[in-house]
């Protein structure tokens, strides 16, 4: 269901829950929006906001912005008017939409399912919800800088998983209690940007994450950050580091930084991932998204991974 969807049957639910408020909303009082406010206070906290579109937030969103925190509104505004601007509300991830077992008529199952953006789904396990094989057989070529890539068969490498967002939490707390003096760590970020197209956006780390040097960069000579496509190998963007001095920067208020913000995570007032910025700064050698040169990109996290590369025994 489309998110602006969910807020016009909520708005039409909240307003059939208050009788009294005026049929034509333009004609409503201070009063009257702070009636639907407080009927609708443990719902406007899951609604997708920043996955409306801003032809239906004029529409739609508008004519009950009195309902939404001042913050809120503002940051909505600058995200269709300034792409790319930091945004310090919170960003929910967009809701994942995948094959689901026939749903319960029930409304308690209908809240259930919109609040949380999942459902109950059957998902077979793998080492990985955002990158497959392929991708990486892909990225072990790139550790070991070979001009022929490996193949599925011959990885010689085993990512084994650090942490995952929705498993773990999407907080810096998390990140810093998983993968905190380990080194040799892959990340690997599914994004969506204000394009509403998913990206994978990663970095590999050859050196320990370590929040005891906050504040400081991490010299290495072999890291690198890259862009994939979600299918295949094949046309993804590698860019090694060019500056080894600022290759990565342990920050505990940002966690995964690669560079001076050439891709790098970050958060809201309560820890929570707010998203990430790709930014091309000549730390590492290209950007690794399409657009504007030398202009920091804000993306919406999906998902994201760490892996602990090994070698293989």
């Amino acid at each position: 269901m489309e998110e602006i969807k969910i807020w016009n049957y909520i708005i039409k639910w909240g307003i059939a829950q208050n009788p009294n408020l005026p049929s034509d909303h333009e004609g409503w009082s201070d009063e009257n929006f702070t009636a639907l406010k407080a009927t609708l206070k443990n719902c406007l906290p899951y609604i997708r906001y920043f996955q409306i579109s801003a032809k239906d937030v004029a529409n739609y969103v508008f004519p009950y912005s009195q309902i939404l925190e001042k913050k809120l509104w503002e940051d909505l505004n600058k995200s269709h008017l300034l792409p790319g601007h930091e945004i310090t509300s919170t960003i929910l991830p967009p809701r994942i939409i995948l094959k689901s077992d026939l749903p319960s008529r029930s409304t308690e199952n209908f809240w259930f399912k919109w609040k949380t953006g999942l459902g109950h789904y059957k998902r077979t396990e793998s080492f990985s919800t955002v990158i497959n094989e392929e991708h990486a057989a892909g990225i072990a070529s790139w550790i070991d800088k070979n001009t022929i890539e490996y193949n599925v068969k011959n990885n010689p490498y085993k990512f084994k998983l650090l942490l995952r967002g929705s498993r773990d939490g999407f907080n810096r707390e998390s990140f810093w209690k998983l993968c905190n003096k380990k080194a040799n760590t892959v990340t690997v970020i599914n994004v969506t940007g204000n394009d509403n197209i998913e990206r994978i956006f990663g970095g590999y780390n050859p050196v320990e994450w370590d929040n005891s040097k906050n504040g400081s960069y991490g010299r290495c000579k072999d890291s690198f950050i890259f862009s994939l496509k979600k299918d295949a190998i094949q046309n993804s963007i590698l860019s090694r580091v060019k500056k080894p001095a600022y290759a990565i920067y342990n920050n505990t208020y940002r966690g995964i930084n690669f560079g001076g913000c050439s891709l790098a995570m970050f958060y809201n007032n309560n820890s929570q991932i707010n998203g990430c910025y790709t930014y091309h700064n000549n730390d590492y050698e290209k950007q690794i998204d399409i657009g504007s040169p030398n202009t920091k990109k804000h993306y919406f996290v999906n998902e994201y991974e760490v892996f602990q590369v090994h070698k293989k025994s």
